[in-house]
């Protein structure tokens, strides 16, 4: 039995079509079946088109930062323990600098309190209203209450215009209602702008400060040690 020519030619086109098609599977991963890709797979493609990068320089980056991983270990492993900030080093560094700690605004150091519950908001006014030192305690421990500085605008509107209508210490205000519920402000001082900010104010600024300082000099230090230690490397 003869194949007639015809057939042969469509035979051949197919295979053609086929070789092409897996071709192009092989080299180029974006033809692959999208639902059998993973995220990591669908980033490296977009990383590959928008950028034009390939395996090998993707294994470069991740070498890179593998050293970069391992070296920051080695520079936490370094630093654990080595600086220490004292309490007399900040209050020093407070006194030496402490027209930097000028208040900027009117503050408001306050108890505040806030419930959905009526009748417990009443409770706790009733027992800041009482100027009793005990009892004050008491409550602020039971409910979780702290002291707090505020200025005006922080407050929700109401509270805040009731609160900020007036400088005078020691008053209790509320209950009020607004939209997050029933809040008691009880108003403990008055702090001016223009004053100087208290040490508990800008305690963790100046720590904060010291540390970045003596980390600062620290790395400078084992920078410089370990260029002369690699120096042939």
């Amino acid at each position: 039995m003869k194949i007639k020519p015809i057939f042969v030619f469509l035979l051949y086109i197919v295979f053609i079509l086929s070789c092409v098609k897996e071709n192009d599977v092989l080299k180029n991963e974006e033809f692959l079946d999208t639902e059998k890709k993973t995220p990591s797979d669908l980033l490296f493609l977009s990383y590959k088109r928008s950028f034009g990068g390939t395996i090998d320089s993707l294994e470069e980056k991740i070498s890179s930062y593998r050293r970069f991983l391992y070296g920051n270990q080695f520079l936490e492993n370094h630093l654990e323990g080595r600086i220490l900030v004292e309490m007399d080093e900040v209050r020093d560094y407070y006194l030496n600098n402490k027209f930097d700690f000028i208040r900027k605004d009117d503050l408001l150091l306050v108890v505040h309190f806030f419930s959905n519950d009526l009748e417990e908001a009443k409770e706790v006014g009733f027992a800041l209203s009482k100027k009793d030192g005990s009892l004050k305690l008491k409550t602020m421990k039971d409910y979780n209450m702290i002291y707090s500085k505020v200025k005006k605008g922080e407050l929700p509107p109401t509270l805040d215009n009731i609160v900020f209508s007036s400088y005078t210490t020691g008053r209790v205000v509320g209950p009020i209602k607004t939209g997050f519920g029933y809040h008691v402000v009880e108003v403990i001082d008055y702090l001016k702008s223009g004053g100087f900010l208290g040490l508990d104010e800008v305690y963790d600024e100046i720590s904060q400060n010291i540390y970045n300082y003596k980390k600062a000099k620290l790395l400078k230090n084992l920078y410089d040690s370990l260029l002369v230690e690699y120096k042939y490397d």
